[in-house]
């Protein structure tokens, strides 16, 4: 059966991020908890065993991140859309590993997309921005509870990367003259 889902923390502390990253297939089933997936489905599509699928239900239990309920069933107790601490584990772990793989793509397959844009900007223009990003993470948030209650074989994996920031290339940096005195 489905994990059941009555979400109650937006954030996971340090120690259970660290607890996280230090155990790839522990990551790898809470992730796919947060999707949906049963036991029966994590043993189906990964090299886990029914056993090993449950010694991680019963970690993840003991790190107060799901409730293991009868017959392997879970209820998560966190939000599918949950907030990494600030330079904490995970967000370290995706430092490393996940940003540049991310990036490597071509972004030519089906739903894919990049787009780099540059330019200088008002801070007002740039508050509206911001709002307009928190918008679109909202509707992705969205869709995916949405989506939630369709089958895993009508539902593909998909990552959404955004990110903006006041910068210039640092190529260009070294052109810059000394700050004047005002």
């Amino acid at each position: 059966m489905r994990a059941d889902r009555q979400p109650q923390q937006q954030s996971i502390t340090r120690e259970q991020e660290a607890e996280l990253v230090d155990d790839p297939r522990l990551l790898l089933v809470f992730f796919l908890l947060i999707n949906d997936y049963t036991a029966a489905m994590i043993s189906k599509e990964y090299e886990l065993s029914e056993l090993q699928t449950q010694q991680y239900f019963y970690r993840l239990d003991r790190m107060k991140l799901i409730d293991l309920l009868p017959n392997n069933r879970t209820r998560l107790r966190v939000s599918r859309q949950i907030q990494w601490q600030e330079k904490g584990p995970v967000r370290r772990f995706f430092d490393t590993h996940i940003r540049e793989e991310f990036l490597q793509a071509d972004f030519d397959g089906t739903g894919d997309q990049l787009n780099f844009l540059s330019g200088m900007l008002t801070d007002a223009s740039v508050q509206l921005l911001q709002r307009r990003l928190v918008s679109l993470v909202a509707e992705f948030n969205g869709l995916l509870k949405e989506d939630g209650n369709q089958p895993i074989t009508n539902r593909h994996g998909f990552s959404l990367l955004l990110a903006n920031r006041n910068w210039t290339f640092s190529l260009f940096d070294q052109y810059k003259r000394p700050a004047q005195s005002k």
